[in-house]
């Protein structure tokens, strides 16, 4: 498996686990007429998009994968963060 292909199974791989705990939608947009790739991903607030958790704009497409995951990967980490110190934070 080439390297673009392992960027976007990756992504997708880390995004569907967080879709369903999170309540989250994406949107990639590559464009023959556009300088840039882009990758969004939103929280989803009473049905319609919220806050954008995701914003990664590349020239290529594999490189806009990798970050849209990296950025991804340290939502999850910080919102984990904070659901278990607020856990720790009831038991006390």
């Amino acid at each position: 498996m080439d390297e673009r292909m392992q960027a976007i199974r990756k992504f997708h791989e880390i995004y569907n686990r967080a879709r369903k705990k999170y309540g989250l939608i994406h949107r990639v947009r590559f464009s023959i007429s556009s300088e840039y790739e882009t990758i969004e991903v939103w929280e989803l607030k009473g049905g319609k998009a919220g806050k954008c958790i995701v914003n990664a704009k590349q020239k290529e497409e594999t490189e806009c994968y990798k970050q849209a995951l990296w950025e991804l990967e340290y939502y999850i980490k910080n919102r984990e963060e904070k659901e278990h110190a607020g856990n720790a934070a009831m038991a006390v």
